[in-house]
């Protein structure tokens, strides 16, 4: 009965440390996944501060062609366009951003689950590994 207990013991012992190494790896493939958001953003962020350079550079630009002479009205035309598929791409950033960022909160949050799940695979493996060794003890004697 004994070595049933100890056998069952044994096998639960070794599922849970299977269980603790796929939440490893779960863990990593987390990791690697935030940290490429977390690249993505940075990416992002410093994309949306290239186009706001180039947005206020186009004010410059803007404000110097409304002082020429009426016939280069049209140039300013296109400075307008470009400026609006600019807006367009900053506001594409933006909600890009907002969304790698919620992506990060959920993988974070994920990944707390994640650690409280391990350490309480932690504290069963230690528990049966006790359970174990008095059960070895008792077989002994």
């Amino acid at each position: 009965m004994q070595a049933q207990t100890l056998q069952a013991l044994e096998t639960k012992a070794t599922t849970l440390e299977e269980e603790m190494r796929t939440l490893g790896c779960q863990n990593e493939t987390y990791q690697t996944s935030l940290k490429q958001a977390q690249e993505s953003k940075a990416e992002t962020e410093r994309q949306l501060a290239e186009a706001l350079e180039l947005q206020a550079g186009l004010y410059t630009r803007e404000v110097a062609l409304q002082v020429q002479v009426t016939g280069l009205q049209e140039l300013l035309k296109a400075d307008a366009e470009i400026q609006k598929d600019l807006k367009d791409r900053c506001r594409e950033q933006a909600d890009k951003t907002e969304r790698l960022e919620g992506e990060m909160a959920t993988q974070a949050k994920a990944m707390d689950l994640l650690r409280a799940d391990y350490d309480k695979l932690q504290v069963e493996v230690s528990r049966l590994r006790v359970e174990k060794e008095a059960l070895e003890k008792q077989v002994r004697e």
